[in-house]
């Protein structure tokens, strides 16, 4: 028999919402700087052609050189392909580093209490507690990929 998750709530689903984004902006970010190695290798093959180098160059040569241009961008496309995707973890590093908000709400929102069975004042405390992390989990907002290519990963 299966166990059955308990269904989420409204904030627990706009969290989760608010993690996917951020997990896709990093993999964007991520991405970027690889993708220009792949348009440099374009833009060199464009540029050659645009010049005319081709007709000027012999049988032996000119296989030679569409072949390195090969190379490189099948090179350059597997280097984008390879690009890897953020954990959760990273994703709600992010949300909390751009949000600006203090003692992380998000890494702290899925901890538990290492007791077994609380008592009343513990329990009331610890409501409490996930309740202004619920109201702080509100206040991130996920921003936009900022990528950079003087960067990567």
């Amino acid at each position: 028999m299966s166990k059955r998750k308990p269904a989420l709530t409204a904030d627990e689903r706009s969290f989760n919402r608010k993690i996917r984004w951020s997990r896709r902006a990093i993999y964007i970010e991520r991405l970027w700087p690889r993708l220009w190695a792949l348009i440099s290798v374009a833009g060199l093959f464009v540029l050659a052609s645009f010049f005319g180098l081709w007709p000027m160059l012999d049988e032996l040569t000119h296989i030679g050189v569409l072949t390195a241009f090969a190379v490189a961008g099948a090179s350059a496309l597997l280097f984008a392909l390879l690009t890897k995707w953020p954990s959760r973890d990273e994703a709600v590093h992010r949300l909390e580093q751009l949000a600006g908000v203090r003692h992380r709400p998000a890494s702290t929102y899925s901890d538990t209490l290492s007791s077994a069975a609380p008592d009343g004042t513990t329990a009331a405390i610890w409501n409490a507690h996930r309740e202004r992390l619920k109201q702080d989990l509100n206040k991130l907002q996920v921003t936009p990929p900022v990528p950079r290519t003087d960067k990567y990963e």
